[in-house]
C-alpha cells in the first residue's frame, strides 16, 4: 500500500538543444514546389529518387536546393524551424519542404517571403530549403523547441 502524495507537480521535460545547418545554395528554380507531393528541383528530386538510409549528402546539395536531416524527436509537430538567407544584390525567396523517413514530401512553409519559419510537421525527417530566387545565396537554418 503506498501513502499519500503531496505536493507533485509535473514537470516538462528538457527542451531538445537547437538545431542548426548552413550552406550556400547556388542557382534558384522558380519551377519548384508546384506541387507539395512532387518536389521539383534537382536536389529534392535527386533526394526523392535515391532516398538514403542512412543520410548521405545527395551529390546535388547546394545546386537548387539543401537537404537537413533533422535529429531524432524533431519530427513530433512540436519543433519550429526558420531559414534566414543572407542579402545578396539578387535578393532572394528560400522555402522549405519536410520530408518524412522516405523522403516524402508531406508539408512545405513556402511564401513570397524572403525567409520561411514555422511548426515542423508530425512524421518530418529532413528539411528541403529550396532557393525559389536568387543566386548564390548563404543561408542558415535553425530548429528548436516550440516552446
Amino acid at each position: 500500500m503506498f501513502g499519500p502524495v503531496r505536493q507533485l507537480e509535473p514537470t516538462a521535460p528538457p527542451a531538445d538543444a537547437p538545431y542548426t545547418d548552413s550552406g550556400t545554395i547556388a542557382a534558384g528554380n522558380p519551377a519548384t514546389g508546384e506541387v507539395i507531393e512532387r518536389v521539383i528541383g534537382a536536389t529534392g528530386t535527386e533526394f526523392e529518387q535515391t532516398c538514403p538510409d542512412p543520410y548521405t549528402v545527395p551529390a546535388s546539395q547546394g545546386a537548387d536546393g539543401w537537404i537537413s536531416p533533422l535529429p531524432a524527436g524533431f519530427g513530433d509537430g512540436t519543433h519550429t524551424v526558420t531559414v534566414t538567407g543572407e542579402e545578396t544584390l539578387a535578393g532572394h525567396d528560400l522555402d522549405l519542404y519536410f520530408m518524412d523517413a522516405s523522403c516524402v514530401a508531406i508539408g512545405s512553409q513556402a511564401t513570397s517571403a524572403a525567409n520561411e519559419s514555422g511548426v515542423i510537421p508530425g512524421g518530418a525527417a529532413y528539411v528541403l530549403t529550396q532557393l525559389w530566387s536568387g543566386a548564390n545565396v548563404p543561408f542558415t537554418l535553425t530548429a528548436e523547441d516550440a516552446g
